[in-house]
């Protein structure tokens, strides 16, 4: 029968750790509390730097909207008017047509 091992050849009478016991040894715990510290400031890194970008632009457009309706308000303005000036040229040139 012959399991698997490694001899540490700086450290006699010592069998080298697997990654496995670098979690598990004698300052496994430490280790795993600053590996899982690192693992969650990269998670808050990648979750900011995807987030933060989106809800400021949205930010932006939602104050944009109130500029967007005053602008909407006065090109209806203008549309009205042509429509009013189209219906009296309409209304003109019919009456030509009818004297002509």
């Amino acid at each position: 029968m012959s399991g698997r091992f490694s001899v540490d050849l700086l450290h006699p009478g010592h069998v080298a750790d697997t990654w496995q016991d670098w979690f598990i040894g004698p300052q496994g715990r430490r280790r795993l509390i600053i590996a899982a510290g690192i693992s969650a400031g990269v998670l808050l890194l990648v979750v900011i730097a995807l987030i933060l970008p989106v809800r400021l632009r949205l930010t932006q457009d939602v104050g944009a909207i109130p500029k967007l309706r005053a602008d909407l308000a006065a090109r209806d303005g203008d549309l009205t008017d042509l429509r009013q000036a189209i219906q009296a040229l309409s209304v003109e040139a019919k009456r030509q047509v009818r004297w002509a």
